[in-house]
């Protein structure tokens, strides 16, 4: 047995190479989103799963405001985390927009008494149609609201009422134009397929409207059936029918086709943005935080958390939320601490809905190179021409951002979508099979 020559330098810390660093330099707060639920809506859609509820009374509405409030102030004194910096402020639903002024300006300056904001803060506000107005917008302007979402959905009347909206066309176009006079360059306008009895030509149609409106930002979401909807239910059922798989690919295309050949660039699977604004306006809240997994603190029922590996969700319970702030806990509902590999299946699968991930920022994150760790699925993708790489990028292509839900499958690892005994699992939005289609078959 050969004899070991024993260490003897002592390592008083690991790694061993530093720079000289300087207070103003090192020390800084990290940046993050805050975001702000507001559950309530003139209606609540078929489609619609997020917290919200139909407008009970104003003593209801002053009352989750008043908690709300105090939610702030309680996240603000439990100092769990970081002190960050909120370099953006967005305001959700719901339905924010149907507040008055004098309640969104009083959540606003709560959230500046009790956290540090930016010099040049994205502060972004949600709109359906019927609640836009020119006093509202003048007031929001003036207090440093500087992004603008509204909920369209579609620019057809009939489609509109089927799917439980109490908007017309002419609403969304009036109200953007009242947006666009208030000064608001950064708007965004939401439309929402595949709908029962739309049809390929009809959205092709709504896509036209969409354009000659020419805002700053679109973003066309695909429908899915979430528990607990009316639509859901209704699919149960089996009386709901909307196209098949294939028509929905074709809605996809269509959709792309014309609005990046109208002067707009695709950020994200779903949201594009005119060349003449990309470089200054964007959504913040969403393309560099939300889908970055960078720090993102969520107040109000039912709002999610993301810091560090750590997930967590506040209570959708509207009556333990309010009983819980009032005494003075944090109103936790689901949690978990992500593993490493979670946190990098999360990147990836997030990640991907900008089109694109940086392999040397995901190697900076996590010590892993993305196209090592990540060889069997990507080469998944690779192989069914959905994803490509390209310098430090993996990209999607347009048949991996028109099939985008297949993708972000690959990343799944067994056990990932089962129910598990003591458990509580986040429900998935049960799409229709794209390859198969449906043809008013429910698939869950």
């Amino acid at each position: 047995m050969s004899k070991i020559k024993r260490s003897r330098r002592n390592m008083v810390t690991y790694p061993f190479h530093y720079k000289q660093v300087s207070e103003e330099s090192f020390l800084q707060k990290e940046k993050a989103a805050l975001y702000l639920h507001i559950p309530f809506c003139n209606q609540k859609c078929s489609f619609c799963n997020f917290k919200a509820y139909k407008i009970l009374d104003e003593s209801s509405i002053d009352n989750y405001l008043t908690t709300l409030k105090k939610h702030i102030n309680l996240y603000s004194q439990k100092r769990y985390y970081p002190e960050f910096v909120f370099d953006c402020v967005y305001f959700g639903g719901g339905n924010p927009g149907l507040l008055r002024q004098d309640q969104v300006l009083g959540i606003l300056d709560t959230v500046r008494e009790n956290f540090e904001i930016t010099d040049n803060p994205e502060i972004s506000m949600e709109f359906d149609p019927i609640n836009v107005n020119e006093e509202k917008l003048v007031s929001y302007k003036e207090a440093g609201f500087n992004r603008l979402s509204m909920g369209v959905q579609s620019f057809d009347d009939e489609i509109l009422k089927s799917v439980g909206r109490i908007h017309s066309a002419q609403d969304a176009i009036d109200s953007h134009e009242l947006m666009k006079k208030a000064g608001f360059k950064n708007v965004n306008l939401d439309l929402v397929y595949p709908f029962p009895d739309l049809t390929v030509d009809k959205w092709s149609e709504t896509i036209d409207t969409l354009v000659s409106l020419d805002p700053a930002a679109v973003s066309t979401y695909g429908l899915e059936l979430w528990p607990g909807t009316p639509f859901y239910k209704q699919a149960q059922k089996g009386d709901f029918s909307v196209c098949s798989g294939d028509d929905e690919a074709r809605m996809y295309d269509v959709a792309n086709q014309k609005i990046t050949s109208s002067g707009y660039d695709q950020l994200t699977v779903y949201g594009y943005m005119k060349k003449e604004y990309k470089a200054k306006y964007h959504c913040r809240f969403m393309e560099e935080y939300y889908w970055n997994n960078k720090p993102m603190v969520g107040l109000g029922v039912g709002a999610m958390s993301y810091i560090h590996g750590d997930f967590f969700v506040n209570t959708g319970n509207a009556k333990d939320y309010m009983n819980m702030v009032n005494r003075d806990e944090l109103p936790l509902g689901l949690g978990k601490h992500l593993s490493m590999d979670e946190r990098m299946r999360r990147f990836m699968i997030r990640g991907l809905k900008k089109t694109k991930i940086s392999i040397s920022d995901f190697k900076q994150r996590y010590g892993h190179d993305p196209c090592e760790y990540f060889e069997k699925e990507i080469d998944s993708c690779v192989s069914q021409k959905f994803m490509y790489i390209e310098d430090d990028f993996i990209r999607l292509t347009l048949l991996g951002c028109n099939y985008n839900t297949n993708v972000y499958r690959e990343f799944f690892i067994q056990g990932d979508t089962d129910t598990v005994e003591g458990e509580m699992n986040v429900n998935f939005g049960l799409s229709f099979d794209v390859d198969d289609g449906i043809e008013g078959k429910f698939r869950g």
